[in-house]
């Protein structure tokens, strides 16, 4: 079944919480989400540590650039 973003490509610049959301929303239903990482540094969420680890669970599905 084919879904609703699906061949829509998306190139995702965002950090921290609502960026990533967002576009984990659009590779959730079926766009080719693409993210690119501050070079050098990578994305801030990456040392945000605690019970979870919010990168992973924002950017699951996405191919990532560092």
């Amino acid at each position: 079944m084919k879904q609703i973003l699906e061949g829509l490509k998306v190139l995702d610049l965002t950090s921290f919480l609502p960026g990533p959301w967002c576009t984990q929303i659009m590779a959730d239903y079926g766009a080719d989400v693409t993210k690119i990482e501050i070079p050098g540094s990578g994305d801030a969420m990456r040392e945000i540590g605690g019970e979870a680890d919010y990168f992973s669970l924002l950017n699951r599905g996405k191919k990532v650039w560092l």
